[in-house]
């Protein structure tokens, strides 16, 4: 099973993600949890350049395929084989994210970007996407409270 989380930043999806890892873990589930972008090595590297302060000028398109390209080594590398394994994957964002933030907030067209997940994904879908719905104000402040947090750019 794959099972996808979606909300903005401090919206719940990490300690939700967490629960639902342990109550799966519990009823004798092997489970992985995961995230993208940067849910593997390479990943990493994609997310750091996305995230970096020093690109803010990225082309929304260079943008796109950056994540897409994450998407891809992140299913060919972690999602598949856990799947393949029977594990249910648990991730921090998928598709949806990249429709709202490239599609709607980017302005770049959402058929062509459900074109492109589909040829380069294989079409996979999530079994289940759960939506953490938070009034946006509330979700950043909770985000500005991380000692970690830095603006994002997705």
């Amino acid at each position: 099973m794959f099972i996808t989380l979606e909300g903005i930043e401090g919206s719940g999806k990490t300690t939700q993600i967490q629960a639902i890892a342990q109550w799966l873990t519990a009823a004798g589930c092997d489970c992985l949890i995961t995230r993208e972008p940067g849910g593997t090595p390479i990943g990493g590297q994609i997310r750091s350049v996305l995230l970096h302060p020093d690109n803010r000028d990225l082309a929304p398109t260079a943008e796109l395929l950056l994540y897409v390209a994450d998407r891809v080594q992140h299913l060919e590398t972690v999602v598949c084989p856990a799947l393949a394994a029977d594990k249910v994957v648990v991730c921090d964002r998928y598709f949806d994210a990249t429709l709202v933030y490239q599609g709607y907030a980017r302005g770049l067209d959402s058929d062509m970007i459900r074109q492109l997940h589909q040829l380069a994904c294989k079409g996979l879908t999530p079994d289940l996407t759960l939506l953490m719905d938070l009034e946006p104000e509330a979700g950043l402040a909770r985000a500005w409270r991380r000692p970690h947090h830095r603006r994002r750019r997705r």
